[in-house]
């Protein structure tokens, strides 16, 4: 797969802001648990991810204002509503770490839902040509793997028995879970969502659990689970509709 400059991909430069046509191609040309960005803090492959902890309301910890930082005034008049600090949260006091993420109920946000780009099931699909040279869609990705560095802006996170979700200091971590059944598909599918889901209808995968531990191989500061069957499978035959 590459993002292909041909069809508007573009580099940014981070000093001008200015524009460059530029074509993405991968590193690797199979998709395994192995092929990752080896110089990241997470285990990045093809992938989704929710990254958090970069506001706050600015607090002055008592240990030092080493997290306050970017911060600006709230305003009624001609800047935002809710001022705060767009720094990164080493304190996990933020509103990243409260337990206010959609959960299912009207009284909190929705979730964002995650599905395959056609919809039924989760994850891509590799593209294909048919005998008359028709775009399909095939091979679904079997397995999946959930995955966190968030210990790696714990201070506390000094040995794989002290890197924990959620981190010190954090009255809650979200975490992914499948529902199956939305109202309206047809027939019914899954999705996989974000936040505090639990209930009957959910698979939440054990909750902040589904991280699984340290990673003693490449990182102890990221914990991710074992790789596992994806629970719900794209419907090739419905994809290619």
């Amino acid at each position: 797969m590459i993002a292909s400059a041909a069809n508007g991909f573009q580099n940014t430069d981070p000093v001008s802001c200015a524009t460059t046509a530029f074509s993405f191609h991968p590193e690797f040309d199979t998709a395994t648990a192995d092929h990752i960005v080896l110089w990241a803090a997470d285990h990045v492959n093809v992938s989704f991810s929710m990254e958090i902890g970069h506001f706050e309301a600015q607090d002055n910890p008592p240990n030092g204002n080493f997290d306050d930082l970017n911060c600006f005034p709230a305003s009624n008049t001609t800047g935002p509503l809710v001022g705060g600090c767009y720094g990164q949260d080493f304190d996990f006091d933020g509103t990243s770490y409260q337990p206010d993420w959609p959960n299912g109920t009207p009284a909190n946000a929705n979730s964002l839902r995650i599905r395959s780009s056609r919809g039924q099931g989760i994850g891509p699909l590799s593209a294909s040509k048919d005998a008359s040279g028709n775009d399909v869609y095939v091979n679904p990705f079997t397995t999946l793997q959930f995955v966190t560095n968030a210990p790696a802006g714990d201070f506390n996170c000094l040995g794989p028995t002290t890197c924990v979700v959620p981190p010190v200091g954090a009255a809650f971590y979200p975490f992914y879970a499948l529902r199956t059944g939305d109202p309206g598909d047809q027939p019914a599918r899954c999705a996989l969502l974000f936040g505090n889901l639990s209930g009957p209808r959910f698979n939440n995968f054990g909750g902040v659990a589904q991280y699984g531990s340290p990673d003693l191989f490449r990182d102890f500061q990221v914990l991710a689970s074992p790789v596992q069957l994806n629970p719900c499978l794209p419907d090739i035959g419905q994809n290619q509709q």
